[in-house]
């Protein structure tokens, strides 16, 4: 094996045409970085290389139109295909680690896309993409430091039911809003962030630490969220379908692991938990056995009342906005606030709860939690409630109709090019590379 075949470390080897890339082949073993040159045109195949020690980079290429490896397994730093406007086809099917995994900007020929022996750990990211689903035949990995979905046109289903343990996922803005399937996740360590779903199951998520558990801008109707026991704060906002939100085992909300300052200088805490603005959740809110709340709550929406029988520590105050008359929830609470402790640092002003609902408002500002910016921003009358559930309505009408048009249309896109476009692509890496196995193993998978 020739040294100048292997590379060498810190140094960056382009391949600038497919005959360069079969020079890569008796080297098992690539010390450094392979990178493709922008003026790369077709079909490019590395075979043989098991190892590259850095990373393998195609970025910026308009005609580069596939990306196959099919005996490639570890990459030391990244893989990064990015801004790649005619790739129809990324399979790496033997890859296992990998730390940055990025796929970002990629053409909307994009068909198949095979990472099936990747486990993690690393950092992922799919975003500006035209894919259609994310699921277990392509892409199942067990703990990810972070993961991120975003921006992706036709991303209609993500299964993940793989994946156990993430550090951070943010699942956010993709248009064809997501059926997102994560039911064997059961920790996260820096946050869950999802956005604009149609479909969720986190039946086994028990802990989010730093940064909390978000869910917003989705067409949800109900929410379970069966094992949760503990998060650093839970955000469930502008969800217009919701009707049922169920948190059975909930006791502690740790709030910011963040200090504070020193200084005697007042800091505004953001609220910890919140639910806002979930139109169609109208009935009792209940965490029958949240205990412990460390920080500001804020409640706003069209709700009847709210539950919380076993609350018996909470550090700042409550704001309870509805549409309807919450005087009965005002008043339990009221009256337990004398039994609930406080810490040291909480004051019988902030150890309080401040109601607004039709023909009610706080009194005496001073001994009540002064509402921040954020929260009078929050804060409307009954009217623009209802013109908001109007709205929301008739948006989730259109988005149904918009949805199964889409659907129809993209079945039938499906139906007349996938299977020439699969049988085009074998024909065309056969005639590229003749050592490349024809047959059905290099169709395994995709998303």
């Amino acid at each position: 094996m020739a040294t100048h075949r292997c590379g060498s470390p810190g140094t960056t080897t382009t391949i600038s045409s497919p005959g360069q890339a079969i020079l890569l082949s008796p080297c098992s073993s690539y010390t450094g970085s392979i990178a493709v040159a922008t003026s790369f045109q077709g079909q490019l195949g590395i075979f043989g290389v098991k190892e590259i020690t850095e990373s393998l980079i195609a970025s910026n290429l308009l005609t580069l139109t596939s990306l196959v490896s099919k005996d490639l397994e570890s990459i030391g730093t990244a893989f990064v295909a990015n801004s790649l406007t005619a790739i129809a086809n990324i399979s790496l099917p033997a890859l296992k680690t990998v730390p940055t995994l990025r796929l970002e900007n990629l053409g909307p020929v994009l068909s198949r896309v095979d990472l099936s022996a990747y486990d993690g750990p690393g950092n992922v990211t799919i975003s500006q993409t035209w894919i259609e689903s994310l699921n277990a035949s392509s892409f199942a990995p067990t703990i990810l430091d972070s993961l991120t979905l975003s921006q992706n046109r036709e991303l209609e289903t993500v299964d993940l039911s793989s994946l156990s343990s993430v550090a951070n996922i943010t699942v956010a803005q993709n248009s064809a809003n997501p059926a997102i399937n994560l039911t064997n996740l059961k920790s996260s360590t820096n946050g869950v962030y999802l956005n604009q779903l149609s479909a969720l199951n986190l039946d086994s998520l028990e802990s989010v630490a730093s940064g909390g558990l978000t869910i917003s801008t989705s067409t949800l109707e109900t929410l379970d969220l069966p094992l949760l026991t503990s998060t650093s704060s839970l955000n469930i906002n502008q969800n217009p379908a919701l009707t049922q939100l169920n948190v059975p085992l909930l006791h502690t909300i740790t709030g910011s692991t963040q200090q504070q300052p020193s200084n005697n200088q007042t800091q505004t805490q953001p609220a910890v938990l919140t639910i806002a603005n979930n139109t169609l959740l109208t009935g009792d809110i209940r965490l029958p056995n949240l205990t412990t709340i460390a920080g500001p709550t804020s409640i706003n929406g069209t709700f009847s009342s709210l539950s919380l029988p076993q609350l018996s520590s909470f550090t700042s105050a409550v704001v309870l906005q509805s549409t309807q008359n919450t005087s009965s929830t005002c008043d339990t609470f009221t009256s337990r606030t004398s039994n609930i402790s406080t810490s040291s640092s909480s004051s019988a002003a902030t150890k309080s709860i401040t109601c607004i609902y039709p023909g009610h408002t706080p009194t005496t500002p001073s001994t009540q939690y002064q509402l921040t910016a954020a929260v009078i921003a929050a804060v409307s009358s009954a009217g623009v409630m209802l013109l908001i559930g109007l709205l929301a309505c008739t948006f989730l009408c259109l988005q149904r109709r918009k949805r199964q048009r889409r659907e129809k249309e993209l079945e039938m896109r499906r139906m007349q090019s996938r299977s020439w476009r699969t049988l085009e692509e074998e024909r065309r890496m056969m005639r590229a590379w003749p050592m490349y196995r024809g047959d059905n193993d290099s169709t395994v998978g995709g998303f």
